[in-house]
């Protein structure tokens, strides 16, 4: 190699990494007026539109040349405009913490019924910060059995990092930094994702700006993320199902006038939106209700707290909404505890007692109860034969079931085995349960597959002989199983 090759070369080497290094001096974040959504960013070491990531080749007055992959793209600036590659934005310039209101109604209904196929997303995010960890983490549900998705993302040196997961459909993403403390979360959030979209999130903590580019639902994230019209969540725990009744009816009426006060203010919330949080709204006041009703105080009647809180709910037709399945967010927990609560009632004694459960699992060598364990196994059982001779007895079987037995069942080999002799019964009561609700098909068919997947997950465990190291069962309802004994006859 001779001379004159070998000063070509670093020439060439030198303009390559002199062209990787352009910088624009620009801070900005420009809005398409007439769409208005985030046309494009143009910061110091790099521009973002269209999703992706841009080099600077040029930087001159008033125009810049972007290039990424062999491609170029010539951007002029103008007063309140920016040309693309000769195609002309009416533009403003984004300083607002979040997009402003759209120019336009849009009315687009959610989509409707299962869409079995599942595709990848991908998530860009950019983050502007000048905290030394920003490390994020992102989550999902999976349609079909549930099981939630957790990606560990790290930025790089500028700030960036991107996630891609499989969905089926439209679902709720949560998306947060880790921090050791809740309120220094560099951003916190739910946006909603579909298979085959691509996203560009752009969280700006020094100027406290975020802004949502591309994707199906780009404008009702956007929105959602400028939106929060929530009143405090009203404590309930230590009211009486009456007074929990009387409190959430208020504040179902406060959330009621702040969200039409909401829409009279901004009259071009997209109908996701006001879709969205109308069945967020329903989902708040159900919630201590329902609690309750899965989880009575030894003293309540759990068919009357059902009677009472189905007077509040049904009306409402809570379990139907045109929000698909995974974007109804808590909707599941509502309707879990709701079902439980259902099925502890249909149930009654058709599930095994738990003493003679845990001596069957002893006496066939499965497990080894400890003699500690095995005297308080016994013990129960005396208790409980007392109580059906002499039902006056001034001693409280459900505080001894507490005290001894849940312990004992949450042992993590025993609650498999648990899970394992209460699905053999629980399953068609579930699937039963589901059928005679008033879902829609496609909500009834992902929730009755959900609970089939879980049951082969949790039969699974047991047929490779493997412990999951969870102190609880994995079942939804197994916590419910635990509260039933007040409520058998004999069992006050």
């Amino acid at each position: 190699m001779n001379k004159q090759t070998i000063i070509t070369i670093l020439l060439v080497f030198a303009a390559m990494v002199g062209k990787g290094q352009v910088k624009s001096g620009l801070d900005l974040c420009l809005r398409d007026e007439a769409t208005g959504e985030w046309l494009i960013g143009l910061f110091d070491d790099y521009a973002i539109y269209d999703c992706e990531y841009w080099n600077y080749a040029e930087v001159g007055k008033d125009h810049v040349v972007l290039t990424k992959d062999g491609q170029r793209k010539e951007v002029r600036l103008k007063k309140n405009a920016a040309i693309i590659d000769g195609s002309k934005h009416k533009t403003s310039v984004l300083t607002a913490q979040f997009l402003p209101d759209y120019p336009s109604k849009d009315e687009t209904s959610w989509p409707s019924g299962i869409n079995a196929e599942e595709g990848n997303f991908t998530l860009r995010v950019c983050v502007h910060t000048t905290k030394k960890e920003a490390d994020f983490v992102s989550y999902i549900h999976r349609l079909f059995d549930d099981k939630q998705i957790v990606e560990h993302s790290k930025i790089d040196e500028q700030g960036r990092f991107e996630v891609r997961m499989p969905v089926n459909g439209p679902a709720v993403m949560g998306i947060h930094n880790e921090s050791e403390h809740p309120l220094e979360h560099t951003f916190w959030g739910r946006i909603i994702v579909e298979n085959n979209d691509t996203l560009l999130l752009y969280i700006d903590d020094v100027n406290q700006r975020t802004y949502l580019m591309g994707g199906k639902y780009a404008r009702f994230n956007n929105e959602l993320m400028g939106s929060d019209f929530h009143p405090k969540f009203v404590n309930t725990n230590e009211l009486t199902i009456d007074s929990t009744i009387i409190q959430q009816r208020h504040w179902m009426a406060v959330s009621q006038t702040r969200m039409d006060s909401l829409k009279m203010a901004r009259p071009n919330l997209s109908h996701r939106f006001l879709t969205y949080y109308q069945d967020n709204i329903q989902r708040h006041f159900g919630y201590p209700m329902i609690v309750k009703c899965c989880w009575p105080s030894h003293d309540e009647n759990q068919e009357e707290l059902l009677k009472k809180t189905e007077a509040e709910l049904n009306p409402l037709l809570w379990m139907r909404s045109e929000v698909p399945l995974m974007c109804r967010d808590g909707f599941l927990t509502n309707f879990i505890n709701y079902t439980s609560a259902l099925i502890d009632i249909k149930s009654n004694r058709l599930l095994t007692d738990p003493d003679v459960f845990l001596l069957r699992l002893h006496q066939e060598g499965k497990v080894r109860l400890t003699d500690e364990e095995m005297q308080k196994v016994k013990n129960f059982a005396e208790i409980e034969k007392e109580l059906r001779t002499h039902p006056n007895t001034d001693v409280s079987l459900y505080n001894v079931f507490q005290s001894d037995i849940i312990p004992i069942l949450g042992k993590p080999l025993i609650a498999q085995y648990w899970d394992w002799d209460i699905s053999e019964k629980y399953v068609p009561l579930e699937i039963s349960v589901l059928n005679s609700l008033d879902l829609d098909d496609a909500t009834c068919e992902i929730l009755k597959a959900q609970t089939i997947m879980r049951d082969i997950d949790g039969k699974s465990h047991i047929r490779t002989g493997s412990s999951r190291g969870s102190s609880s069962p994995s079942h939804p309802s197994h916590r419910q199983r635990q509260s039933t004994y007040h409520r058998l006859p004999g069992r006050e």
